[in-house]
């Protein structure tokens, strides 16, 4: 993981939020991932923004 990619654990309250403030940020959703992990299923979005090239999973 580097300082241009980061990855927060968000709520499902928080998800709407966090995204509204990523959009106002510039980023852009880049993928949506869902997992399962055997007892539970989880999603992972990934928004990017351009120069400088950051990152955040979700």
């Amino acid at each position: 993981m580097s300082a241009s990619w980061l990855r927060h654990r968000v709520s499902e309250r928080g998800l709407i939020a966090t995204a509204e403030q990523l959009w106002a940020d510039s980023f852009r959703l880049a993928l949506v991932a869902a997992h399962d992990d055997g007892d539970s299923l989880r999603v992972v979005y990934l928004f990017l923004a351009g120069y400088p090239d950051r990152r955040v999973e979700l």
